[in-house]
């Protein structure tokens, strides 16, 4: 979605790698906000923070997204994300965390 987002935002005709082009237009800080449908409770919610994308190499991203959700029943409360987009071949992709045995933390797409 995110990326699909930005495609809209530049004129890929115009861009001799828009790949590489966006990945880099998404180092920084962004503010965010979306809204929640929990339709198994009948709930919605409004989600507002930041999402901080760091470049960890030239085809790294880490992603960490902190915000606050506040709940149509009353209930608020912090949430986070974190995930690793990698540049390869032209291909960004995204790689979510995962837990392993030792409880250390690692990626997989």
């Amino acid at each position: 979605m995110l990326i699909s987002s930005c495609r809209r935002l530049l004129n890929m005709n115009q861009l001799s790698n828009p790949t590489t082009t966006i990945f880099n237009s998404l180092i920084g800080k962004w503010m965010l906000e979306r809204q929640i449908s929990d339709k198994l409770n009948n709930l919605t919610a409004k989600a507002s923070g930041f999402a901080t994308f760091t470049q960890k190499s030239s085809e790294e991203l880490e992603y960490l997204e902190d915000i606050h959700v506040k709940w149509s029943s009353g209930m608020e409360h912090p949430a986070t994300k974190h995930y690793k987009y990698i540049l390869k071949d032209d291909v960004l992709s995204q790689y979510n965390p995962v837990t392993k045995e030792n409880n250390e933390e690692d990626f997989e797409r």
